[in-house]
């Protein structure tokens, strides 16, 4: 049996080669050659995103994105820790997939690198505009909380708080 990587490879050079391809792109084809009688290939406007049994797509937009089926997880979470150097087994531990949902996850992104790369790095700038946009926003209001005094009680807690901080800024 081919990985999962493999199989969209396979997969998607078959689809171009198809002249007309699917005539309804929301359509699933199978493969003879896929577990249990068949291989369901999601297809995403005319193109096939990637393996999944039992007639479900394995990585599905959503209004969040390209996510992977059946959980609130996005690819760009999966890029995140990609970028981060994580092993698949990290980050399968981490979001709690199942070694099909993290095969499926990097195989899409791996035969749809240019347009996931693309995504994410709008994703990226959009998650930095608000944070720009809620740091200036709230400016005034953190700067009035931190000329608070501490509330009674809490002086030492503070004081503690002050001191390890200082010893890892040196800076300060």
């Amino acid at each position: 049996m081919e990985n999962a990587s493999a199989a969209c490879r396979r997969i998607e050079r078959d689809f171009r080669e198809t002249p007309s391809g699917p005539e309804d792109p929301g359509a699933a084809e199978k493969d003879p050659e896929g577990p249990q009688g068949g291989l369901v290939i999601a297809m995403e406007r005319g193109r096939a995103m990637i393996p999944a049994s039992k007639a479900q797509p394995a990585i599905v937009r959503t209004e969040r994105g390209l996510t992977v089926a059946g959980t609130r997880i996005t690819l760009y979470d999966v890029m995140d820790c990609l970028k981060a150097r994580y092993p698949p087994e990290l980050i399968r531990g981490l979001f709690e997939l199942t070694e099909e949902q993290i095969e499926a996850a990097l195989a899409y992104i791996e035969a749809n690198r240019p347009q996931v790369e693309a995504e994410y790095r709008q994703v990226l700038e959009e998650a930095e505009e608000l944070r720009r946009y809620y740091e200036d926003r709230n400016r005034e209001r953190m700067a009035r909380i931190a000329l608070q005094p501490p509330k009674p009680g809490t002086e030492e807690a503070w004081k503690r708080l002050r001191v390890a901080k200082a010893k890892r800024e040196p800076g300060v």
